[in-house]
């Protein structure tokens, strides 16, 4: 079983026709997505775990990709369960799945709900063992500070830039392969 991070944002504006979401918010929206993958773009591939090596990687090959769902709800926005205390199963409606297999594990998956003349929300499932809470609340706002400029290649302002260089973490006593091996120990080697 992996381990996720999941959130529904709950964004309150009321469409007046159906359209003007179809064709107004949703275009924006990806198309900030997408400008906000070039800043992560690690997120936007996989965790595979090969035989050889003695741990998961993450590898990103061209052509992949975040799964976006679109869906619409008919559950009072007022009453959601992101905004009340509500059975968990109506929470996971508002919550895309992970893509996993045996050979690999998307990283992250996105849906956008609409709640007709009310509001949409946008949840986010990311795999814990890629993404922490503060580098999953630092993309969503990134994604929100790209989609608010709605310029067509903004550059991050630098508190919300991420930094990928595991160099500078020094493991001198191993620790990492000691807990990989313990883990193994116990467990399959999955994702």
């Amino acid at each position: 079983m992996i381990t996720t991070i999941s959130k529904p944002l709950l964004l309150r504006n009321p469409f007046s026709k159906h359209l003007q979401f179809e064709y107004s918010i949703i275009p924006k929206l990806k198309q900030s997505l997408s400008l906000t993958f070039h800043h992560y773009l690690p997120l936007a591939g996989n965790l595979t775990w090969p035989q050889h090596p003695h741990k998961p990687i993450i590898k990103y090959v061209d052509g992949d990709g975040v799964s976006l769902t679109i869906a619409e709800s008919n559950m009072d926005f007022y009453l959601s369960p992101a905004t009340t205390i509500a059975k968990e199963t109506d929470y996971h409606l508002l919550l895309p799945q992970l893509e996993v297999s045996e050979e690999r594990a998307a990283m992250m998956a996105l849906q956008v709900t609409l709640f007709p003349k009310s509001g949409f929300s946008i949840g986010i499932t990311a795999h814990h063992a890629v993404l922490d809470g503060k580098t999953s609340t630092l993309f969503i706002k990134s994604w929100a500070q790209i989609c608010k400029a709605g310029a067509d290649s903004p550059a991050l302002v630098h508190q919300l830039t991420p930094f990928y260089d595991r160099e500078v973490i020094k493991d001198p006593t191993g620790h990492n392969l000691i807990y990989i091996t313990e883990w193994l120990k116990c467990n399959e080697r999955i994702l």
